[in-house]
């Protein structure tokens, strides 16, 4: 049986790290963890990202996984020299999020923390299976089908201070 207020959540790292460069500043996951938990009970928060495997990236994955993120990876190919876009990552959130909200029915709050408007159909079904869904987004990577698709929308922009990273030398930089 479900209990009330399980959440589990979906983190697009490159869409959150784009926005907040554009601010002039780097996420700290642990505290984004800490600020989607609030007073909720903790199901599965899942870290989506790409990799080169170049050096540097090994520590900055394992310093997330601590923080409790389940990493979901993606190696980026190269082709005559130019790095292929992946889109893995995207339909990767979708699949988890519709298994863990639908199929096993093990949470009953979804947050995205992504601005891209390609998992929309997850939320749909998610919000008409009754499972509540939250959006994090900086304000200017929110896609517009998002703000209007009945998800509550949290606007990191508005709270960036309580998200940034304040110490430097964490790998990523």
């Amino acid at each position: 049986m479900l209990m009330a207020n399980q959440v589990s959540a979906y983190i697009d790292a490159a869409n959150l790290s784009r926005g907040a460069d554009t601010l002039g500043i780097k996420v700290d996951y642990q505290k984004l963890r800490t600020l989607i938990i609030g007073d909720r009970l903790p199901i599965a928060f899942y870290f989506y990202d790409c990799t080169q495997n170049k050096p540097g990236e090994s520590k900055y994955f394992e310093k997330i996984k601590s923080f409790g993120y389940n990493l979901k990876l993606t190696k980026i190919h190269t082709y005559n020299g130019q790095e292929l876009k992946q889109k893995k990552t995207d339909t990767q959130m979708v699949a988890d999020s519709i298994i863990d909200g639908i199929v096993i029915k093990r949470m009953d709050i979804a947050v995205f923390c992504t601005g891209d408007k390609d998992i929309l159909p997850a939320m749909e079904y998610l919000l008409n299976y009754g499972v509540k869904v939250e959006i994090m987004s900086f304000e200017h990577c929110l896609a517009w089908d998002l703000k209007k698709c009945g998800a509550t929308i949290i606007n990191l922009t508005s709270i960036k201070d309580q998200i940034k990273r304040w110490l430097l030398g964490f790998g990523d930089e």
